[in-house]
């Protein structure tokens, strides 16, 4: 099951990605991803406490398997050590000019309970939808 949202921004991809990797600012806009415990860089591991809009928290431990900086970041975690979901984040900035992008996030799950990502499915869309907003009305604040 594939879930994705996006956003345009009016902005550049450098701003972009500067509020997106400075995880300890995250407390002050971001509704959905609430706390990332651990470092953003390729390989490590970190502990992401997300709130979904149901006020549901959930949380888990992702290893970054992607950093392409300024254009993509990519984590992936698995429930119960691989046996039962195995989820795939992106976060992607695609520039369309020096002035504007698309902030795109997108989350793929595999395995044995994918039915309960599908019972989560409107909640997981709905916060990325929430959080893309918010990162565009954070960002946008730059070039006012």
């Amino acid at each position: 099951m594939l879930i994705t949202a996006e956003e345009k921004i009016k902005s550049n991809n450098k701003i972009i990605w500067e509020v997106l990797i400075s995880i300890n600012g995250y407390k002050s806009w971001n509704n959905l991803i609430r706390k990332i415990y651990g470092r953003i860089e390729l390989n490590e591991k970190v502990w992401v406490l997300i709130k979904l809009p149901s006020g549901m928290p959930l949380i888990f431990k992702a290893k970054i398997i992607e950093i392409i900086p300024y254009k993509k970041l990519t984590w992936e975690s698995y429930i119960l050590n691989n046996k039962l979901i195995k989820s795939t984040h992106s976060f992607e900035i695609i520039e369309i000019s020096p002035y504007e992008c698309i902030f795109k996030q997108t989350e793929s799950f595999e395995g044995n309970l994918e039915l309960i990502s599908h019972l989560l499915k409107d909640q997981i869309l709905t916060g990325f939808s929430q959080m893309n907003k918010n990162l565009k009305n954070k960002v946008e604040k730059f070039i006012r």
